[in-house]
């Protein structure tokens, strides 16, 4: 598993044994590269992946250039046949499923989404909270598995949002009014 991390200090916290022990325990081979993800996923082999990960959206501050049609046509040529971009989309102020739907439509791709906000008080004490995520694919057949589990479903393009590109990009469409995302 490759880690992209924008942020040298993430890397550091997280092979501190004191704060996390997820990298130093992984019984697989792990690595991280420091850089901006999409970056340094134009550098990978087209069709060597089985799952890319997108994890990026739930602070304020939203790196708009990860969800644009020419991100997603990066991340979809890497693809292995049947596999899937798993992006994490939890965010209380945006509606960047809408904006995903938008995208991944202009491109012709398929897409799923699940909103996970039943999260009991125990797995709260432990960590755990509410999450958004969307997987999208060439192809319907990857998704099918995953939309067969509870609580998965078509991806929904609320018909607010314009896909975004490089060149054009509206965070204001995708501003949540009066209630919270998580």
């Amino acid at each position: 598993m490759t880690f992209y991390e924008i942020d040298p200090m993430v890397e550091q916290i997280a092979r501190d044994p004191r704060l996390f022990t997820y990298l130093q325990n992984s019984p697989g081979v792990t690595d991280v590269t420091i850089g901006d993800g999409r970056k340094l996923m134009a550098g990978v082999l087209d069709g060597s992946q089985d799952l890319i990960i997108v994890d990026a959206f739930s602070s304020d501050s939203v790196p708009v250039h990860l969800m644009t049609r020419e991100a997603l046509r990066t991340y979809v040529s890497r693809l292995a046949p049947d596999a899937m971009v798993a992006f994490h989309i939890s965010n209380r102020y945006l509606d960047l499923e809408s904006v995903l739907a938008s995208t991944a439509a202009s491109e012709g791709l398929f897409g799923i989404a699940n909103r996970d906000t039943a999260v009991h008080p125990g797995d709260e004490n432990a960590g755990r909270s509410p999450s958004h995520w969307v997987l999208v694919s060439r192809e319907r057949t990857p998704l099918e598995a995953m939309q067969r589990r509870p609580g998965w479903r078509l991806l929904q393009d609320r018909g607010r949002t314009a896909a975004w590109t490089d060149d054009y990009s509206n965070i204001l469409d995708a501003l949540i009014f009066g209630r919270s995302e998580r």
